[in-house]
């Protein structure tokens, strides 16, 4: 589904920016592009396993040996499909009944928020498969490098990491981060952290696409 871009209100993507983002929301080919880069990352790891079935044979350190035989058990179990109950991936904050909300629905609020104390109000009202809700918010980010849409990529930066920082700290998360976001300082700080991861990953896509 693409998302409509006339309901995303003009948003502050800085302290002195409103312009209107529009991000490149596509959720087949989010699934699409998500399912083929598993598949990738699952071929390489059999592969590797391939590579060191034969440094095993071949090695004559019993100390090596046990390294190869120790990293190729733990590639063997990361590839085996497993039951996983998505409950350990949600996150659902205070006290009062959530609503389930699907990912891009959930970046659709965000990108509509007004400053930045906003995002603690709508974590709040929603449950939230974090772990997928991370997955596309990277990969919005992502197609936003791609055809060179740097604010929006910003944003989007901005989200990431606010998301990183739930995952470390739940509640407490939430908790403070709305105080935290009034102070000139802490909001300057955080832009800057915002912006270097940005400059971070805009480097990596630009370097993988020149490779392929």
């Amino acid at each position: 589904m693409v998302i409509d871009y006339s309901k995303i209100n003009d948003i502050q993507l800085s302290s002195d920016s409103n312009e209107e983002v529009h991000p490149n929301i596509d959720k087949k080919s989010y699934h699409r592009y998500m399912k083929a880069l598993r598949e990738q990352k699952k071929e390489e790891k059999r592969k590797r396993i391939i590579e060191l079935d034969q440094m095993i044979s071949t090695e004559l350190s019993n100390t090596k040996k046990q390294e190869f035989l120790e990293e190729r058990n733990k590639l063997n179990e990361e590839i085996q499909p497993r039951i996983r109950d998505v409950s350990d991936n949600v996150f659902s904050f205070g006290t009062k009944q959530k609503q389930e909300i699907e990912p891009e629905d959930l970046l659709m609020k965000l990108l509509n928020m007004q400053a930045m104390s906003e995002f603690s109000d709508i974590m709040n009202n929603h449950i939230v498969n974090i772990e997928e809700f991370e997955e596309f918010v990277l990969y919005n980010l992502s197609e936003n490098i791609k055809i060179g849409n740097d604010e929006a990529g910003f944003y989007l930066s901005r989200i990431v990491i606010l998301i990183k920082y739930l995952k470390e700290h739940g509640d407490r998360f939430i908790a403070v981060f709305t105080d935290k976001f009034k102070n000139q300082k802490s909001q300057e700080l955080f832009d800057k952290e915002c912006q270097m991861y940005y400059n971070s990953a805009k480097e990596a896509i630009i370097r993988n696409s020149n490779q392929i």
